[in-house]
């Protein structure tokens, strides 16, 4: 994040856990938030306009069956098509930053990654993240699911403060 606002912490924005059927519709969207999209059971379409040149130009359709997630890029354009018979249980995080100065753009999801302390001097971390993505499919092979449900589960109490994480 070259020159950007101090980072004061990512605070939550949005978490559910859903179950979608074939007649749902969302329209095509963006929102100032990064969101993380685990599918728990079934199989989703995701549409997204990617980026390129700072304009939206190309469109493309990722397709998520079970223990799969998609990392979205903030203010990436993007719509949920559940396929013709199919069904969707899907685990969601959205989250936001806050800072101690909003900035002018924000940081893609690499930036952050790649300012971290912790990870930057990681290899690994250094050479998925080397290239910008406005949204990736992953493969559940490291227990993400189990990760998200904790995660609501601790967004989930009752706190008497702001919850951050």
């Amino acid at each position: 994040m070259k020159n950007s606002p101090s980072l004061k912490s990512l605070h939550n924005s949005t978490f559910f856990k859903k179950i979608y059927n074939d007649d749902f519709f969302m329209p095509i969207h963006q929102h100032r938030t990064y969101e993380l999209m685990y599918v728990k059971k079934g199989t989703l379409q995701l549409l997204v306009e990617q980026n390129e040149n700072n304009k939206f130009s190309k469109t493309s359709i990722l397709t998520l069956v079970s223990h799969q997630y998609v990392l979205i890029d903030i203010n990436v354009p993007h719509q949920l098509i559940i396929p013709k018979g199919q069904s969707c249980h899907l685990l969601n995080v959205e989250f936001s930053l806050t800072y101690n100065t909003p900035p002018v753009t924000y940081p893609s999801i690499c930036d952050i990654v790649l300012s971290t302390d912790e990870l930057k001097d990681c290899e690994s971390i250094k050479c998925f993240f080397s290239e910008q993505f406005d949204a990736i499919v992953l493969d559940d092979i490291y227990g993400i699911e189990n990760i998200i449900n904790n995660l609501h589960s601790i967004l989930n109490a009752p706190y008497s403060f702001e919850n951050e994480y």
